[in-house]
């Protein structure tokens, strides 16, 4: 009766869990969420979480000699930490769609090999490259940015059968302990300078790729899987810094009534792919991409390949998961502050899903980003040169650089006033258009009124055809100057905004002048300020994010060894100081998220973790964080409190930090940063004291 019962809740618990992935799957892409995890974390995951597997690294260099087993320890360890760290970042998948169908294919594969598919481990990661990798410890990682651009699952397993070999050959630890040998004893290889170290080291690691790609074939041969998705993979990563698609971007797309951006801001014809071809590749870790086809045509060629299936687990799934990942990658580009491919990609997809929300609003938000940096003078951080980028993407990134502040100020607010009137329920966008407001009158000195009486004046102009496009330009400059005449009419909203802006204006007239150095010392006497009086500021819950040790890599066996007690200390130490300050925070710990074996504290970590980088990626006076998924999603007008505490080393000592972060804002309200010689516990204790008293002075 037991074993009955058992079964049944085992049978319950496996319907509940294949209904919440196949939910996940049929996906509202109009409202999409960005991915999250599902199920329980993985045991192999919950060990990396808590530094846990030194007992399996000491067995695995218990057989080698002195000078190997230190190499090899070394290696294991830095790998068990940089998976540590990976996943501490937030950006692992687990039990989601993408990951469970990465896993299918990797089975498909194997399926001759069950011992060898037992030993690893397969996830996806929110990163935008077009890549994958794996390590000594069998994890398989695949990025979003890979399968955004993938064409079959055929390609799928190519990808994961070249990353499966590299495991078989423990091409990571090889490459590490031929390292350690050359540093140790660089006269036993005969070098005489470190362009031949170089040159070897590059040499060898391209051998290991070549060995990679042939034992890879191998193992896609001995599966179903059709051996003409080898070249087309190898294409698809020549082609990895281009997007997924390559429609043609119609010039028309940011007019509105009125407002037309002149032609003589785009390209005449966009620039073409460039071919494959063989290139100069000694200075690279990565053989070019002819050789490689080159080589895994010759291999084809020897073999006794049959035609097998594009498809083997699911043709279906695969689309669903491509269009997934597409969608993903353009919310990674937002937040990774690459606004251009975010735009063009989103257009992409627009062509499929016309009106579709989301991608609307990530082009506001990547607008917002550009007028942001435009405005700042760091319009290089974020804005591709058009030269670099080839095929139809090649003509947003022109347009772009071509546009001046006022220009881009005025088009962004433009756009993002078109969708408050459509989405009204995306109340983020409300402060977005603040903001441009604000930028544009303070910052750009738009003098709205004026416009209005000149406006039918500042018409564009049209010359003869023989004028150059920065003649055109320079003549239809004020293109934008009659883009909100309809709105100082009927927009109570915005004719209110641009009155809060003048009345700014007159009133940060003087500190906007203020050089960096002088506005970052009246910060830091603020903040001081803060400390001393309070900061006086009501909110509904504190939310303290997983308070940061870093481990010190100059001495890392001491540091792996103590992390878990260390960790402990200070997630204690950091409670009981907040509760001394009569606050009752919530706490998402790494400590707790390597116990508790549901992912809902993770996928908590990994939304605060998105919004907490952002937040200090932008070193703006004001910066929303519009590549958040929590920012951007955000509706409740609770104010909650953000804390993160992290205490980092380098060569000058410890360093701590300890910041607020409205989540209603996503503003930094409080920062508190000191040197310090060396950890004190009692010195914790006092500043952690001190900050948390902050809120309840």
């Amino acid at each position: 009766m037991k074993n009955r019962n058992a079964f049944a809740v085992l049978l319950f618990l496996t319907l509940i869990l294949s209904f919440n992935i196949l939910h996940s799957q049929n996906i509202d892409f109009n409202n999409y969420r960005s991915l999250k995890s599902y199920g329980n974390i993985p045991e192999v995951v919950r060990k990396s979480l808590s530094l846990s597997n030194e007992e399996l690294i000491t067995r695995q260099t218990a057989a080698d000699d002195k000078n190997t087993a230190k190499g090899k320890k070394s290696f294991l360890l830095e790998n068990d930490c940089e998976i540590f760290q990976l996943i501490r970042n937030g950006d692992v998948l687990f039990g989601d769609p993408v990951g469970l169908y990465i896993t299918k294919v990797a089975k498909e594969l194997l399926k001759n090999n069950p011992q060898l598919f037992s030993e690893l481990n397969f996830f996806a990661i929110k990163n935008p490259a077009v890549n994958a990798f794996s390590n000594n410890n069998g994890f398989v990682f695949v990025d979003i940015g890979l399968l955004a651009n993938l064409e079959t699952e055929s390609e799928l397993a190519t990808i994961l059968a070249h990353e499966i070999a590299h495991y078989i050959k423990k091409h990571p630890m090889e490459a590490h302990l031929e390292n350690m040998k050359i540093l140790n004893s660089r006269n036993s290889y005969g070098f005489k300078s470190k362009f031949q170290v170089m040159d070897f080291l590059g040499k060898r690691s391209r051998n290991s790729e070549y060995e990679a790609d042939s034992i890879g074939i191998s193992l896609l041969l001995a599966s179903s899987y059709n051996p003409e998705a080898i070249d087309r993979t190898m294409n698809c990563l020549h082609y990895s810094s281009h997007p997924f698609s390559d429609n043609p971007f119609d010039t028309r797309f940011f007019n509105d009534g009125e407002f037309r951006v002149p032609e003589c801001y785009f390209l005449d014809s966009c620039s073409k792919l460039s071919p494959i071809k063989d290139s100069y590749d000694e200075n690279y870790s990565h053989p070019n991409m002819f050789k490689r086809k080159v080589r895994a045509a010759n291999i084809l060629a020897r073999s006794s390949a049959v035609k097998g299936s594009d498809f083997l687990v699911s043709e279906t799934e695969f689309n669903s998961v491509r269009e997934i990942s597409r969608f993903e990658l353009i919310h990674l580009d937002v937040r990774n502050e690459d606004y251009g491919d975010a735009i063009y990609n989103a257009y992409s997809l627009l062509k499929k899903y016309p009106g579709n929300k989301y991608l609307e609003l990530c082009i506001a938000e990547s607008l917002y980003g550009l007028t942001k940096y435009k405005d700042d003078d760091k319009f290089f951080y974020v804005a591709k040169p058009y030269e670099k980028a080839e095929g139809e993407s090649q003509q947003v990134h022109y347009f772009l650089r071509q546009l001046n502040r006022k220009q881009l100020n005025v088009l962004s607010v433009k756009y993002i006033q078109k969708l408050i009137k459509k989405y009204p329920e995306a109340v983020f966008l409300d402060k977005l258009e603040t903001d441009l407001v604000n930028e544009m009158i303070v910052k750009n000195n738009i003098d709205f009124e004026r416009l209005m009486e000149t406006g039918k004046e500042e018409k564009n102009v049209h010359p003869d055809t023989t004028a150059t496009k920065q003649e055109l330009q320079k003549l239809n400059e004020k293109f934008w100057c009659t883009a909100f005449a309809e709105e100082f009419v009927n927009d109570t909203s915005f004719i209110r905004k641009c009155a809060d802006a003048r009345n700014k204006k007159k009133l940060d007239g003087i500190a906007a002048l203020r050089p960096p150095m002088v506005k970052k010392e009246l910060e830091k006497k603020a903040m001081l300020d803060i400390r001393k009086n309070g900061l006086k500021t009501e909110f509904g819950k504190l939310i303290i994010l997983d308070p940061y040790i870093e481990l010190d890599m100059r001495k890392l066996e001491k540091e792996y060894q103590h992390y878990e007690n260390n960790k402990m200390e200070l997630d204690q130490m950091v409670i009981t100081a907040a509760n001394g300050a009569g606050l009752k925070p919530d706490l998402i710990s790494l400590r707790d998220i390597s116990v508790d074996t549901t992912t809902d504290k993770y996928n908590q970590l990994c939304m605060y973790r998105e919004l907490l980088g952002e937040n200090m990626t932008h070193d703006m006076d004001v910066f929303y964080p519009v590549g958040s998924e929590y920012f951007c999603n955000e509706t409740s007008g609770i104010k909650n409190i953000l804390c993160y505490i992290g205490i980092f080393n380098d060569f000058s000592g410890d360093n701590y930090y300890f910041s607020y972060i409205d989540l209603s804002s996503g503003e930094t309200i409080y920062r508190h940063e000191e040197t310090l010689l060396n950890v004190n516990t009692s010195e914790l204790k006092k500043y952690f004291r001190e900050d948390f008293q902050v809120l309840t002075k």
